[in-house]
């Protein structure tokens, strides 16, 4: 009997062992993950602007995250993004964000599209080209396309 409980240890070894390498390595991947999905600096306030072009893909709105240090990691955002079934739903446009925001926070903003707005007012009686003057002076608008979409309005 001794060589077959002998031989019950070992087969048990052998299958138990794995199963826990198994249960480790899959508890380290759920933990690296986490951490890449915390903030790159929990403490940062100060905000980032980053302009989202249209149609650009999940992965190059990761990227473009990922190059103002505002995620740890782009294919783990990207793949966040699916997981949570906003990788088609994100809107292009100027955004505001801080490296303390968690990646789900800055995929929540833009998937509603949460964008940056410029108030602005224009004086009575100014024409489309001192209209076009004031927007680019602020820098929110190129005077000339502003002026060509103006232009092939049906307002106009």
């Amino acid at each position: 009997m001794p060589e077959v409980a002998r031989v019950r240890r070992r087969v048990t070894a052998w299958i138990l062992a794995p199963l826990m390498l198994l249960a480790l390595a899959a508890g380290g991947a759920r933990w690296w993950v986490a951490n890449l999905l915390q903030p790159v600096n929990p403490g940062a306030a100060e905000p980032v602007t980053v302009e989202i072009p249209a149609g650009a893909s999940t992965s190059a709105v990761a990227q473009l995250l990922f190059s103002h240090r505002l995620v740890r990691e782009p294919v783990v955002f990207a793949y966040y993004a699916r997981y949570r079934h906003l990788d088609s739903q994100l809107k292009p446009g100027e955004y505001q964000f801080s490296a303390g925001m968690t990646p789900g926070l800055i995929l929540d903003k833009l998937s509603r599209g949460d964008v940056v707005v410029h108030r602005f007012t224009v004086p009575e009686g100014l024409t489309v080209a001192q209209i076009a003057d004031l927007l680019a002076a602020k820098h929110l608008v190129d005077r000339d396309r502003f002026l060509a979409a103006a232009a092939s309005s049906h307002l106009a």
